[in-house]
């Protein structure tokens, strides 16, 4: 299972000097475990090895918890951290679910799917956040869901941001998201000078690469 590992001095504990997060399938077995360290360390988050029974692309962080919730409101948040979805169950949105360490993939969507037609990804307003939002495009057509992009603060994730804001805020963050085609297009003609013809042109490309890929 990963919890132990061997060391010089025999068998230690993985995640030891860490909070636990148990990480649960759909029929609420504890699967794996992801561990945050306490005070300082590397690395910050520690997760479960794979296993037989844990394949950390086929599952989805309390999605056995929020799939119940993602039906009663019709969409589903998809955000990036176990804190992330903690946060926001504290300020009472629970149709939220979150990747474990891994890239955005074809069986978190295929989830998802099963459940909702519409997913609004909350990722961190970083870059890793944008860059996660925009692996969705990967899977753009293969699944019949409305891709959204919930805009947050730079600098802030979605549980620091409903803890300085509130939840009526966050809420409508997300009714406000755009679709995920048009976030990447804002993106693409956002790096580019408007002013300058040249600049412009290479960012019309780049938008036009984008629309291209759509269809693959």
């Amino acid at each position: 299972s990963g919890l132990g590992l061997r060391g010089e001095k025999g068998i230690y504990d993985r995640f030891r000097g860490r909070i636990i997060f148990p990480i649960s399938d759909l029929q609420d077995r504890v699967i794996a475990f992801g561990g945050r360290v306490l005070g300082e360390g590397q690395p910050k988050y520690l997760n479960s090895p794979e296993t037989p029974v844990y394949t950390k692309s086929r599952h989805l962080y309390a999605l056995n918890m929020a799939r119940r919730e993602i039906v009663r409101e019709g969409f589903a948040l998809l955000v990036e951290g176990y804190t992330d979805v903690i946060g926001l169950w504290q300020a009472g949105i629970r149709n939220v679910a979150a990747t474990l360490g891994t890239a955005l993939g074809e069986e978190h969507l295929r989830l998802l799917s099963r459940l909702t037609e519409r997913v609004v990804m909350a990722f961190d307003a970083d870059a890793a956040g944008i860059s996660a939002s925009e692996r969705g495009l990967g899977f753009y057509g293969d699944f019949d869901l409305d891709l959204r992009v919930a805009l947050l603060e730079e600098g802030t994730d979605p549980a620091d941001f409903v803890s300085r804001h509130g939840r009526e805020e966050f809420l409508r963050r997300v009714e406000e998201s755009v679709p995920l085609v048009d976030f990447c297009l804002r993106k693409v003609l956002g790096e580019h000078d408007p002013a300058d013809t040249n600049s412009r042109l290479r960012g019309v490309r780049r938008a036009v690469q984008v629309l291209a890929s759509l269809g693959r």
